[in-house]
């Protein structure tokens, strides 16, 4: 089922952190008709923009009015939350490198992983729910490696 009220921009599209908070300030100031704004951003070791990230959110969430934006962020990538899919791990990753680190680790269970392979996306369904397991129980043992990932999987699932 498709969620006809959910818009996706891409990274292509919005151009690194500058263009994602424009593109989340632009949609929250010029769109009446959002409720929420859902900004998804992998760490990648890039802590100084991590860090501007941070502080963008922690503004823009204390806004009043217009639709209530969230942060989601991966550390030390999106390919963590993949591999939370198959195994729990808190294994600490690497500040340069991780994400290649955990892309490894993933591939251990699915050896022909390709970053935005739609089938691999597919069929990943019936495990999600042990990897919003997997990434809460992640996200109490300390701040990385850590997703909120599971947040945003959830909040689709109750939309659609």
């Amino acid at each position: 089922m498709r969620l006809s009220s959910v818009r996706v921009w891409r990274p292509s599209k919005v151009r690194g952190l500058r263009g994602l908070t424009r593109a989340a300030d632009d949609a929250r100031l010029n769109d009446p008709g959002l409720d929420e704004i859902w900004c998804v951003l992998d760490h990648d070791g890039r802590e100084e923009e991590v860090r501007q990230f941070a502080v963008w959110y922690e503004r823009a969430s204390k806004r009043r009015g217009g639709p209530r934006i969230e942060a989601v962020i991966s550390d030390p990538c999106f390919e963590y939350w993949l591999l939370l899919h198959f195994e729990y791990t808190t294994r600490p990753f690497d500040k340069v490198g991780g994400c290649e680190q955990a892309t490894r680790m993933l591939r251990r269970h699915v050896n022909d992983y390709r970053k935005g392979d739609r089938r691999f996306f597919e069929s990943l369904r019936g495990l999600r729910d042990t990897a919003i397991e997997n990434a809460e129980r992640a996200s109490g043992a300390g701040p990385s490696p850590g997703t909120d990932i599971g947040r945003l999987a959830q909040r689709l699932r109750e939309l659609v």
